[in-house]
């Protein structure tokens, strides 16, 4: 009965985890050969680092498709706490980015993605620090985890567990995959994974090692030339590479091609060592180890032998025999990977193209749904579309597909009232600062949500019946980008969001609220009403709705008045109709180099009520790698006008009472230093240009001077986000104005309190406060400021693009003091 279970979940998890990234739909016939090949080979590598663009994509590729292993990268983050330099998407919409940003670079180069539940809480300092708030045990778990389903034969960490990483999470990824190497083998280690897994003994584990330019004796390193070039793709590992790591976009990591050789240098840790400098020294990749005495090595290796790359389809037979001779490999892991592989590989070499689509993009459970089935065979040799299952229906074809021409088929649906609304299955429960709460552990390692439907073909071939699995999707034209499709998603009947994600009131006052409401189903009619905290009211208490179509969006205004006290919380939206209640928004992720997605979350905004003044009345705003401050800039009071180069250029900015740069400004804007004339012409005429954080390394040069007076940004950070703050200058006209700030303004602040300060700097600025992580000195450069002229300079490193939206209420107090001090 044990091995039964086992052999059960082992399946399960195969389907799950290890094939996670099926083959296109359409490969040439280079690529099949490439595919052919690696039905000889089995042997896996999983290299272990911290985040989203921390792998060796050069690595990853030549592995891939050169050695044709099982190349995996596990991610021990999904990114959530770094920065964005393509949009204003944070925390968790930033990781649902890095994710997909991550799955778009292993199109390219192959390999296979894998992650933890650990959250990227931001910078760490010490991995003591990262395994304590991400807590060790669930995240090593985790990783052994990975290692007993994906099996490698070969660990590689991208960083060493000594610190020189940089990072926190960096040396705790390697750490982590240290203790994980031993554990996994450990059949007392983590007991409750025996239920679907059995222990897993690695081979060898190696640090991918990027000193060895300072290192006179490499003896000791294993070597890999990873700089080849692969005829069959037409492509170096170097181009390769640049492909795959410039899908990290949001990270700014648009890299160059490479080519010819590059030698990869690696330390070995822990496991077998050899006299020999090659990484698989003592490895057999080749199938024979899995399959005993049986004719599937001899089928695939005819297959490949007789491929003709202009009638591919020839080979369909022998692969046949190969899929019935692999039901005899004794390692199931193997056996069932490569049955999966074979099939993929049999319905590319006949051109068989399988789809469901559906003409709407959001479906609502329990109601009906009109999809069709396109199913096009293009080689001459017979094929039946025998059956066709989709949500609980499960038709009979028998439909013949003859060569090059279309089957079209259409049927109706009914969408399981049962079915979950699209959200990332690492978000459907709140977790903690480090670590995500998942509703089913066996999820672990997985990158995505399964398709929401997935439509299950029964296909005759040579006489023999095989299943193809393709997702439901929804296709449309884009008038520039042409054929473009997703996933289905699915959405409650009705959803609302609010104009925007944070308010901001003074004690007593009225302000307009506005919220959307967007129906995803015929004829929704109800009332919308709002949840407030205690003393909070609003102005109508609800709003009824009537005969809302399909994809109709209304906008309806709430005035809310704020208690007399000071008061923080949030505010939630509610649709009632019939006996149903809704509470969910709907947010929208579209970029052009990942698929688009979305996120079905509580409708909810946070309600900061605060004593605060700001005199600050026209504002102008130079956007930069994308944050949330302007609109909480209105939220003050304030009118922004959005300044791009042409505005910059023909705009009399004397009319401002301040100019606010962006995050990374002047990283992302190349013309920062065409205006630095004009900029500081307003400075010295009464303006105040206040520059939030830039970068100044490899993520991001300054090419132009920001301020009057030189200085210069460091790496210096402060990370803990109660680290104390010291007040040290507390005449400073912008501690004392509008508002009196104290250390009482620095309670409740997230994630950190800022980065990128400011270390040298010339003598006319002044600074105003110092802090520092704990066991750290003290850093100055928080907030820098001059006069020059009539006006001033501000330069911040403080986080309030992270601050404000979450509304924090000193943040607002001491930022319109920034905004201020013209007055």
């Amino acid at each position: 009965m044990k091995n039964l279970k086992y052999l059960f979940f082992l399946l399960f998890l195969i389907s799950g985890i290890a094939i996670s990234q099926p083959l296109p739909q359409s490969l040439n016939s280079s690529e099949l050969r490439l595919a052919l090949k690696k039905l000889s080979v089995a042997g896996s590598v999983l290299y272990i680092a911290a985040h989203p663009d921390d792998e060796n994509t050069r690595l990853l590729s030549f592995l891939a498709n050169e050695k044709l292993v099982i190349t995996s990268y596990l991610s021990i983050t999904r990114g959530d706490g770094g920065q964005n330099l393509i949009g204003t998407e944070q925390g968790d919409l930033l990781g649902m980015v890095r994710t997909q940003e991550l799955l778009s670079a292993r199109k390219i180069d192959k390999a296979r993605q894998y992650f933890t539940r650990a959250r990227d809480f931001g910078f760490s300092k010490t991995p003591e620090e990262t395994m304590t708030i991400w807590n060790k045990d669930s995240v090593l778990s985790d990783v052994v985890w990975l290692i007993r389903n994906v099996r490698p034969d070969i660990i590689i960490n991208r960083f060493p567990s000594n610190g020189d990483g940089g990072h926190g999470h960096h040396t705790a990824s390697a750490i982590l995959a240290e203790i994980a190497f031993d554990a996994a083998a450990d059949s007392t280690q983590f007991k409750w994974q025996l239920n679907y897994v059995k222990p897993w003994k690695c081979k060898r584990l190696l640090w991918n090692t990027w000193v060895q330019d300072t290192v006179k004796d490499l003896s000791p390193f294993y070597k890999l030339d990873i700089g080849a070039y692969n005829p069959l793709l037409g492509k170096s590992y170097g181009e390769i590479a640049a492909q795959s790591r410039t899908m990290h976009k949001s990270q700014g990591f648009g890299s160059a091609s490479t080519r010819g050789s590059k030698m990869e240098y690696f330390k070995h840790i822990k496991g077998d060592s050899s006299e020999s400098n090659d990484i698989f020294e003592g490895i057999s990749v080749d199938i024979s180890r899995t399959i005993g005495t049986n004719d599937y090595g001899t089928y695939v290796g005819n297959a490949l032998q007789s491929f003709n790359d202009n009638k591919p389809y020839l080979v369909a037979e022998i692969l046949l025999k190969a899929l019935k001779s692999a039901e005899n490999i004794k390692d199931e892991y193997w056996k069932e990977k490569k049955k999966e592989d074979i099939k993929q590989i049999i319905q590319q070499c006949l051109g068989v193209w399988l789809e469901v689509t559906s003409k709407e993009k959001f479906i609502v459970p329990g109601k009906d749904l009109k999809v069709n089935m396109y199913a096009l065979n293009m080689s001459p040799l017979p094929i039946t579309i025998e059956r066709l299952k989709i949500a609980g229906l499960d038709s009979s074809v028998n439909a013949e597909l003859k060569l090059n021409e279309s089957f079209l088929k259409d049927f109706k649906i009914t969408i399981p009232s049962t079915t979950p609304y699209t959200t990332p299955f690492w978000l459907k429960n709140k977790g903690a600062e480090g670590l995500h709460q998942l509703e089913d552990i066996t999820l672990v390692g997985r990158a995505e949500n399964k398709p929401v439907l997935e439509a299950i073909f029964t296909l005759i071939i040579h006489g023999e019946k095989i299943e193809f699995h393709q997702p439901l999707i929804f296709k449309w034209t884009d008038p520039v980008e042409g054929e473009k499709q997703r996933n289905i998603e699915v959405v409650p009947p009705v959803t609302v969001n609010f104009q925007t994600k944070s308010y901001i009131f003074k004690p007593s006052q009225t302000k307009k609220m506005i919220v959307w409401l967007e129906t995803h189903f015929q004829n929704i009619k109800g009332k919308l009403l709002l949840e407030m905290p205690e003393g909070w009211s609003s102005t109508p208490a609800e709003f009824a709705f009537d005969s809302l179509t399909t994809g109709e969006k209304k906008e309806f205004s709430f005035l809310i008045t704020s208690p007399p006290h000071l008061s923080n919380g949030f505010i939630k939206v509610y649709v009632e109709t019939g006996d149903k209640r809704y509470s969910s928004a709907l947010t929208e992720i579209n970029y052009s180099h990942i698929p688009e997605m979305i996120l079905v979350s509580e409708s909810r905004a946070t309600l900061t009520c605060t004593d605060y003044s700001m005199k600050a009345k026209t504002i102008g705003y130079i956007n930069g790698a994308g944050d949330d401050v302007s609109e909480c800039i209105e939220q003050m009071g304030g009118t922004v006008v959005q300044l791009n180069e042409h505005a910059l250029s023909t705009e009399d900015l004397s009319r401002f009472d301040v100019i606010v740069t962006g995050i990374r400004a002047y990283n992302t804007n190349q013309f920062m230093q065409k205006y630095h004339t004009k900029l500081m012409k307003y400075i010295f005429n009464g303006g105040t240009l206040l520059v939030q954080y830039n970068t100044n390394n490899f993520l991001g040069t300054v090419k132009s001077e920001m301020g009057p007076f030189p200085f210069k940004i460091s790496r210096e950070r402060v990370t803990v986000e109660n680290s104390p703050v010291s007040i040290t200058d507390s005449s400073h006209p912008l501690l004392n104005f509008p508002n009196k700030i104290t250390e009482k303004d620095f309670e409740g602040w997230i994630q950190e309190r800022g980065l990128y300060f400011v270390s040298d700097m010339d003598k006319s600025y002044k600074t105003i406060l110092s802090m520092n992580d704990p066991g750290e000195k003290p850093s100055s450069g928080s907030i820098i400021t001059a006069k020059y002229g009539k006006g001033h300079f501000i330069y911040t490193g403080l986080s309030f693009f992270r601050q404000l939206p979450a509304g924090v209420p000193g943040a607002y107090r001491l930022f319109a003091n920034l905004l201020s001090i013209r007055k």
